[in-house]
């Protein structure tokens, strides 16, 4: 059976929602606040509260989105005129880790941004750094590679590879096998990457390989 992994319907009139679209952008492509959060990833446990939801005309044609909660916190654009969503942040306090928060999210989201017809979804992954702050854990760079994002800086992956002498042609081939993955999150680092969310493309077979890892069945 599916797994539910969307609670917006439950926890609605909990929702804290702030909308500042000056450039009429939700009215043009028929956006609900709601319609906005889902892009964002919906409400991924029933556990949720302290739901704020801020949304702002980025310019023309791009919202902003920002969602807090007792849980975790994302960042949105969202551009309908090049129907891309670019994920910005996404942190999950440490209490609330291992929930399955970001897992659901990132399901809500393509789920929401297949059905509103967007082309892809576009994230830089951000890694562990001396520099940051003691409660900072950035696990990105291991997180949206899993997810079936692939790298656009296939050059750079390239040299990474060849000092290692590794035979793997991407970054999405190399975290197919334990092993690899092993390797990635013990030397991986922050890249950029993209979701294509034609179901046909190959992002969509990485993800459900995932998926199948964790043996969570999804439509």
């Amino acid at each position: 059976m599916p797994i539910l992994t969307n609670f917006i319907e439950e926890l609605y009139e909990q929702i804290e929602f702030t909308v500042d679209d000056t450039q009429c952008v939700m009215q043009q492509f028929g956006l609900t606040p709601a319609d906005v959060l889902n892009l964002c990833g919906g409400i991924p446990l029933p556990t949720i509260s302290g739901i704020h939801v801020n949304i702002s005309s980025q310019y023309a044609g791009a919202l902003t989105a920002q969602v807090t909660t007792d849980q975790y916190q994302v960042i949105r654009m969202i551009d309908s005129d090049i129907r891309r969503i670019n994920n910005r942040i996404m942190v999950v306090d440490q209490e609330a880790r291992g929930m399955g928060i970001g897992t659901h999210l990132f399901l809500n989201q393509v789920q929401a941004a297949r059905y509103w017809q967007f082309v892809k979804l576009r994230t830089y992954t951000r890694a562990p750094s001396p520099y940051d702050d003691e409660d900072k854990d950035w696990q990105g760079y291991y997180f949206w590679a899993n997810f079936g994002f692939v790298n656009t800086e296939t050059e750079e992956f390239n040299q990474w590879a060849i000092t290692r002498n590794l035979h793997d042609t991407s970054l999405s081939e190399l975290i197919q096998s334990e092993e690899g993955r092993n390797l990635w999150r013990q030397e991986g680092y922050p890249w950029i990457g993209e979701f294509i969310l034609d179901k046909k493309h190959v992002c969509s077979t990485y993800l459900k390989a995932y998926l199948n890892r964790k043996g969570i069945d999804w439509p």
